[in-house]
């Protein structure tokens, strides 16, 4: 569909909402500073800005950032009552002064793992309305061109086209994880007119690549000796070819035959023949010692048949008036695996790239502050700044600078092997340095008094392998990966310049959720929240709150009082679930080097739920909590979690909650209590609200992972990993 006629039919739509457009009311406006036709040509209607004026907003989100590892969440009274006090082992000064002069959001909640929360806070929905899966961005689905990829379906509108439509410069850096397959889903296609990004779960610190591809194949070799029968064979690089029989004149009409069949697996070409004297390919996997056939076996193999193995760069740019978007080329590091000399064990070889950040040897957060820092310093402060910055940091590997890891040696002693909970709080630190160095710049440019932070975690801290990804959510139950408190209540805080003085200080306990920033931002900006393009493709509309009367102190009372938790499809018992077995599912992301953040496959028996938890604001009545299905992690950590105690796979111990587990969260935050048995009323009715939120669960078929983002990295991009979809 073209533009012309998308608008067409946007107008058409707003007419049927509306009525009619009223010049005198409405102000329709494009985009400002984005390419004609961006977010397909979709006019945004602007309204007055909640606050008067539009404030800058600078949105923080931490990566996998553990409750008990923020600064303010020590030397305090925790939720169950007890005392946490100080330790040193937490050091983040700058997050504790934004702290102390914002609003705390106690009960600030997010999906278990990331990109379900970053789809949701650049798209305003809860994740089971856009996105309850943890897909690699390579996932795509050719017959469904609106929601066949990973992550945010594509007619969808980001945050940050909403904040340019009303007049403001858009910048967004760090970590993604919301989508690559096309150039509708860069940041750069949502609205962020600078941008340095990585699309993964997570790269590596110092050499920026990710994830495994095979590169084309190379051309057909000469004949070559294969287990002494002297005839030659050739292998092709893709997967899943039907079939095991080819007959071809020549080894090199073998060889062309893989490499221009798509998904041609491992090819070799023999003397076997038909009646006619025909040779033939043959998959190398069927492939035997056998005389009367003559093939090559899978004994014998060539490295010079086969495409290479290589590991993508993922580091992407866009630089506001330029018309290149793509890979960071230059900024990334040299290594192409390793660390820098500078680390232990670390490599000579490895060095920034010549545009990249030469402060601790472009370790990637620094990269990424560098970006922000000069995005900052060549801002005009009389135009309003939408920031979004989303360190890599504290998501694995776990790496850190020397010099910022050698600062926290004195835990070493307590420490595991691996030295998981020095690494993790020195990353920490790191980051907090950096937070320090921004908002410093800010005050210095005079933005600081019009300007508001929002900081989050994208989930709770991972407990899982055994503690060697360092986190700790003391003393909540659980982590990353699952709904108990411990996985989807995180650190979170509103500061700024911006703020009245009236709210400074306050610890706020009504239920906030990380998709309620697309409203509230949007209504400081002056933009109409509604997504107009995702209804005309019939999508699921915002599940955002606006809570800017929150921030402001005009009202303390939360806009929300419930929060339906999503997940991956999971067995359930809740009537309105669809059968396992109708589901899509591609395998979820898993990093290799991690035990437990791999999620199972989906089940093919019974029904199976992706909204498998509830929380609903009762006031006097209770904060409850109902959760279903069976959770893992039913675990708690001590304060200094990890350490060379730890001795247990968290995964293992599992809440059986098959008919519901209920738990009053301001009397019991720490959920030791299940009063199910006691309440069956209480049950029955949160019960009958998770059937309702069920029947409204948003699961298309995304796809698979297609080797076309491999070819594409390897052959459009030069080795960068890149949108491979037109």
């Amino acid at each position: 569909m073209s533009v012309v006629s998308i608008t067409i039919a946007f107008v058409a739509l707003l007419s049927t909402v509306s009525g009619s457009l009223d010049a005198d009311r409405d102000i329709w406006v494009t985009p400002k500073g984005l390419p004609a036709g961006h977010n397909g040509g979709t006019l945004e209607r602007l309204v007055p800005p909640a606050a008067g004026k539009r404030p800058h907003i600078m949105m923080l989100l931490f990566d996998d950032y553990g409750w008990a590892n923020a600064g303010w969440h020590r030397n305090y009274t925790a939720p169950g009552g007890g005392f946490v006090p100080h330790t040193d082992e937490v050091q983040t000064p700058n997050l504790n002064e934004l702290v102390r002069t914002g609003i705390e959001l106690d009960r600030q909640y997010v999906y278990k793992y990331c990109s379900p929360t970053r789809s949701a806070l650049q798209s305003g929905r809860n994740p089971y309305h856009v996105n309850n899966l943890n897909l690699d961005p390579t996932v795509y689905n050719p017959a469904d061109p609106v929601s066949g990829y990973a992550a945010i379906p594509r007619n969808m509108t980001g945050i940050a086209t909403k904040m340019a439509a009303a007049g403001y410069k858009t910048a967004g850096f760090g970590k993604w994880d919301a989508g690559m397959a096309t150039p509708d889903h860069t940041p750069f296609g949502r609205g962020y007119m600078t941008n340095m990004n990585y699309f993964h779960h997570a790269n590596d610190y110092w050499a920026q690549t990710c994830g495994g591809c095979r590169g084309p194949t190379p051309k057909p070799n000469p004949e070559r000796k294969c287990g002494g029968n002297g005839h030659a064979f050739c292998l092709g690089t893709s997967p899943n070819i039907p079939g095991s029989v080819a007959f071809t004149a020549t080894f090199k009409e073998c060889c062309a035959l893989c490499s221009e069949t798509e998904g041609c697996a491992a090819w070799a070409w023999g003397k076997s023949s038909d009646a006619h004297g025909n040779q033939s390919c043959h998959l190398k996997s069927s492939l035997a010692k056998d005389s009367q056939k003559g093939n090559c076996t899978s004994g014998c193999f060539s490295e010079q048949c086969f495409g290479k193995s290589f590991s993508p760069v993922d580091l992407w740019r866009h630089e506001v008036g330029e018309a290149f978007e793509g890979p960071a080329r230059g900024y990334n590091n040299t290594c192409g695996a390793g660390k820098p000399s500078s680390v232990p064990g670390g490599n000579p070889g490895c060095v920034p790239g010549k545009f990249g950040d030469t402060w601790y040897d472009g370790y990637e957060d620094s990269i990424f502050e560098q970006q922000v820092l000069r995005t900052v310093e060549a801002h005009d402060p009389s135009d309003p700044l939408f920031l979004f910055w989303a360190p890599h940091i504290v998501h694995a590997p776990l790496e850190v600078p020397p010099v910022f890891f050698s600062k926290f040696d004195f835990i070493a002693p307590t420490d595991k092997p691996a030295h998981s909970r020095q690494l993790y709080h020195a990353m920490v630190n790191f980051a907090d340095a950096a937070v320090g160095n921004v908002t410093s710049l800010l005050k210095a440019k005079g933005m600081y008094d019009d300007l508001v932070i929002v900081f989050s975690a994208d989930n709770g801290g991972p407990i899982y392998a055994n503690g060697s990804a360092g986190a700790n959510n003391f003393p909540l139950k659980g982590g990353k990966m699952n709904n108990w408190e411990g996985g989807i209540r995180v650190n979170a805080f509103v500061s700024g310049g911006f703020l009245p003085n009236h709210v400074r200080g306050i610890k706020y306990e009504g239920l906030v959720t990380g998709w309620d920033w697309y409203h509230t931002f949007c209504s400081f900006a002056g933009v109409d929240a509604t997504d107009h393009r995702a209804a005309l493709a019939n999508l699921p509309a915002i599940d955002s709150h606006d809570m800017t009367a929150v921030i402001m102190g005009v009202n303390m009372t939360s806009p929300r009082t419930e929060i339906p938790v999503g997940t991956e499809p999971r067995q359930s018992n809740i009537t309105s679930a669809p059968k396992c077995s109708s589901y899509n599912t591609p395998a979820s992301y898993e990093d290799p080097r991690i035990d437990g953040d791999e999620v199972g496959p989906t089940p093919t028996d019974g029904l199976c739920t992706t909204v498998s938890a509830l929380i609903v604001d009762q006031g006097a009545d209770g904060l409850w909590k109902l959760l279903t299905g069976d959770v893992e992690q039913d675990v708690y950590m001590g304060p200094h979690y990890p350490n060379s105690t730890t001795n247990e796979v968290s995964n293992t111990f599992v809440g059986h909650c098959a008919n519901g587990c209920l738990y009053e969260l301001r009397s019991d935050p720490l959920e030791a209590h299940d009063l199910a048995a006691e309440n069956p009323a209480k049950v029955a009715e949160l019960y009958a609200k998770l059937v309702a939120y069920e029947q409204t669960a948003f699961n298309p078929n995304r796809g698979k992972s297609d080797p076309l983002a491999c070819t594409t990295a390897a052959k459009q991009y030069g080795g960068f990993w890149g949108p491979f979809v037109a």
